[in-house]
């Protein structure tokens, strides 16, 4: 049995807004830091709406380290 530093860690998410505002979101799950944006950029930012995919080009994936 793998101990569990072992076991492969998921890809953590982030994306942070655009200056100067200074929002940022992390978490393992992509779709979240997607839906997390969307709604800021609604809330914050005079109801923009980004779609799906501009929201994906915002996110970067960051390996964990070994």
């Amino acid at each position: 049995v793998a101990a569990k530093s072992d076991e492969p860690k998921p890809p953590m998410y982030s994306a942070k807004c655009k200056s100067p505002c200074s929002f940022s979101v992390k978490s393992h799950d992509k779709q979240e830091v997607v839906a997390l944006l969307q709604e800021h950029a609604k809330a914050h930012h005079s109801g923009l709406v980004l779609s799906d995919t501009e929201a994906e080009a915002m996110v970067k994936a960051t390996e964990p380290k070994k």
